[in-house]
């Protein structure tokens, strides 16, 4: 794609980053997980990203406890997706009636 990652990990109770890493996916994840301690990795209670079932799996591996929930900045975009879908068939379909 061309595009440069970045891993970015937010406290969201505190409002800040707490770790970056350049790249993404499981290694660079499992990265973040290793400087923790077992009792910092039992306090994570979300897990917040996309919806890649890497980080479902990271997730479950480092945190079990954790409640994985996907961000709302893919939530939107999937959404604005799909309903552009909708609305370009829709107008196919009005075009084609006249």
């Amino acid at each position: 794609k061309g595009h440069k990652y970045m891993t970015v990990v937010v406290d969201h109770d505190r409002g800040r980053v707490v770790w970056m890493h350049q790249g993404h996916g499981e290694k660079v994840f499992d990265l973040f997980f290793e400087t923790l301690t077992e009792a910092q990795r039992a306090s994570i209670r979300v897990i917040t990203g996309d919806g890649a079932r890497w980080i479902d799996e990271c997730a479950f591996r480092w945190c079990p406890m954790a409640e994985r929930i996907l961000d709302g900045f893919h939530i939107v975009s999937w959404a604005t997706d799909a309903l552009d879908k909708v609305r370009t068939a829709a107008w196919r379909e009005a075009r084609k009636k006249g």
